[in-house]
């Protein structure tokens, strides 16, 4: 009942098609706007930079999905506690019907987001871009989605359990803004560390998004300051996606009661 009534409400939400597909299409025209002067004239250029763009376009998306279940979470905060005290409803069973229904449908919208940039950039740069692993891509994709979904409802429960419900629409728009702000990072070779490629998990999934499009074990970023390896950033994104599922449920436990007075915005 929950899976179908949080599937309906990604699907139904302004927020998901006015941020995150239609604000994707035009970070897209962006990108196929971006002159060619300024990429670099390999093929090897060409395709890193278009496999940035898809991949910061797509956890964009993500973020725009997960605030919505946020959002989802915020309204129904009242009543968990009862729900989880006087049903056989737990937990673990509320999480994973927002969690499988957030992946139904984000794998959806991303595979719409690849076909759309693949045909666009491969027109742009004149040959086909193509995964060459897309079972390695989508499992990429799906630790992406997982880990912005907990970390959205992990920042809205700290808000409702500690710093009250009120101020929950100042912060639940974090995962987006993280995404754009480490995505812009990426594409112009801003980050100077090797280990933000590693310990932040934005930038861990658009660089593995890269190599598993590209079929690579390693992958040079940065401008080719520094080689990072896929299997340690997959590691720390699903590292970081188990501690937020951890801390979530233990959340859930002390969830408090919201009323529609703490709630209203002034």
């Amino acid at each position: 009942m929950l899976l179908k009534y949080f599937a309906k409400n990604i699907v139904l939400s302004r927020r998901v098609w006015i941020f995150g597909m239609f604000f994707g299409l035009f970070l897209l025209y962006i990108g196929y706007s971006q002159a060619n002067s300024g990429i670099g004239a390999t093929v090897l250029d060409q395709t890193y930079y278009s496999i940035a763009w898809m991949g910061i376009i797509i956890l964009f998306m993500f973020g725009t999905i997960s605030t919505t279940i946020a959002q989802s979470a915020i309204y129904s905060s009242a009543s968990l506690p009862y729900l989880f005290k006087f049903t056989r409803f737990s937990r673990k069973s509320y999480l994973y019907n927002i969690v499988f229904s957030s992946l139904l449908v984000g794998a959806s919208l991303a595979t719409v987001i690849l076909i759309i940039a693949t045909l666009v950039f491969s027109f742009k740069f004149d040959f086909i871009i193509y995964s060459r692993n897309y079972a390695y891509s989508y499992l990429i994709i799906i630790v992406g989605e997982m880990f912005m979904i907990f970390m959205a409802l992990f920042i809205v429960l700290i808000t409702i359990n500690y710093l009250g419900a009120k101020t929950v629409n100042y912060i639940q728009s974090v995962p987006m803004l993280l995404s754009y702000g480490f995505g812009i990072l990426i594409l112009t070779s801003g980050i100077n560390s090797v280990y933000i490629f590693y310990l932040v998990p934005f930038s861990a999934f658009v660089v593995a998004f890269q190599s598993s499009f590209l079929g690579l074990e390693s992958l040079p970023v940065a401008g080719g300051i520094y080689t990072v390896f896929t299997p340690y950033m997959i590691i720390s994104l699903s590292l970081w996606t188990l501690a937020m599922a951890v801390i979530d449920v233990m959340l859930l436990r002390n969830v408090k009661v919201s009323s529609l007075d703490e709630r209203a915005q002034l």
